[in-house]
């Protein structure tokens, strides 16, 4: 017995990729990398819904809570980046790992450049006082970053 292809999408996308099943859906999502979509086709009906998305889609998977995340060709914005290490701090004050996370993404997005800065919030989560023995480690964590 032979497995017989065929076409069920007209759709002429110069790179289709990901595609993903959803079990529960029942639908097949999948992007097009140079037309950035996400795209969701239904078998039984034969409908392709199409999202537009502002810059390259290479990836998404399916969140347990409900949603998709999607993986976009230009990665992380680095001033979307600083607005949630900073909502962070402002959210929690005493948190020692939201400064070390800071401290850590601002190395990693800037090198150099912002090493003062980042020497700055480990100085200030190294002081923090922890309230459990998780955030003893990451006090601990923040002073050795210093030594």
């Amino acid at each position: 017995m032979r497995d017989e292809i065929k076409c069920v999408l007209q759709r002429r996308a110069l790179v289709g990729e990901c595609p993903r099943w959803h079990p529960t859906e029942r639908a097949l999502y999948w992007v097009d990398i140079y037309e950035p979509s996400l795209n969701r086709f239904d078998p039984k009906t034969g409908e392709n819904r199409r999202w537009a998305m502002p810059e390259r889609i290479g990836c998404f998977a399916f969140r347990k809570a409900g949603g998709i995340i999607a993986g976009m060709t230009y990665g992380a914005k680095k001033d979307r980046a600083l607005e949630h290490f900073e909502a962070a701090i402002r959210l929690f004050p005493e948190s020692a790992i939201a400064r070390i996370e800071y401290a850590n993404g601002l190395l990693l997005l800037f090198g150099k450049s912002r090493e003062a800065q980042a020497v700055k919030l480990y100085r200030e989560a190294a002081a923090c006082t922890p309230a459990d023995a998780m955030e003893r480690l990451d006090v601990e964590l923040a002073r050795s970053k210093l030594a």
